[in-house]
């Protein structure tokens, strides 16, 4: 288009005899070049691959729980299932936990996994503990701020805090559900299949989803 002004501009203002080839071929030229942009930029932008978050170990000496709960608003039942995840600095599972509860909610049901990761970890004597969770309004309500949340939740996440002070050290961040998934696979197989019970070795329905923390470990 810059083209077409320049030609324009040099017929007005130098007086040069319109040729109308001319103009036809710089038409045409700019259309193929145009045409050119749009096909590159559409490579280039197909070419652009989101890479999953991927599951990370906790710091040396410390150990991580991930949680999730799989809630259907639409069941009747108001069942919600939990999936926990211990696993050490090095990423060894420790143990796995599938449950169900009943919940008003999902953020309920997302703040009663919380507290029972918590009440897992005491029992199983952890000092240094790294929650995760894909629910960012749980995990900011954990680190201070309970007007992330409804007051459905925030009796629950209260209770979370004061079980939380017999742990030495802890923190408690936010994933993607990507980073998430075997949690994930355990809650909605507590819901959906009654898979119920504690495991210090994975379960055979969990293994896809450790094999693919264990390949992209970062220690």
């Amino acid at each position: 288009m810059w083209n077409i002004w320049k030609y324009k501009c040099t017929i007005v203002f130098d007086k040069v005899q319109v040729n109308l080839q001319n103009i036809i071929a710089l038409v045409q030229k700019n259309i193929v070049e145009w045409e050119s942009f749009i096909d590159t930029s559409t490579i280039q932008r197909s070419h652009i691959v989101k890479t999953p978050e991927c599951w990370k170990c906790p710091q040396s000496g410390w150990k991580k729980i991930n949680a999730y709960a799989s809630f259907d608003k639409n069941a009747n039942n108001n069942i919600a299932g939990i999936g926990l995840m211990l696993r050490n600095c090095v990423g060894t599972l420790e143990a796995a936990k599938g449950s169900t509860v009943a919940a008003m909610d999902e953020e309920q049901a997302e703040a009663l996994a919380c507290l029972e990761a918590v009440e897992w970890a005491i029992a199983k004597e952890i000092q240094q503990l790294h929650l995760e969770y894909d629910n960012i309004n749980i995990v900011s309500a954990i680190n201070g701020s309970l007007s992330s949340i409804s007051w459905t939740s925030s009796n629950v996440v209260q209770d979370c805090l004061v079980r939380l002070n017999s742990i030495n050290k802890w923190v408690c961040t936010s994933v993607k559900r990507s980073a998430n998934s075997c949690a994930d696979t355990l809650a909605k197989n507590a819901r959906l299949h009654s898979k119920i019970g504690e495991w210090s070795v994975a379960p055979m329905f969990m293994l896809e989803d450790l094999d693919k923390d264990a390949n992209a470990v970062t220690v």
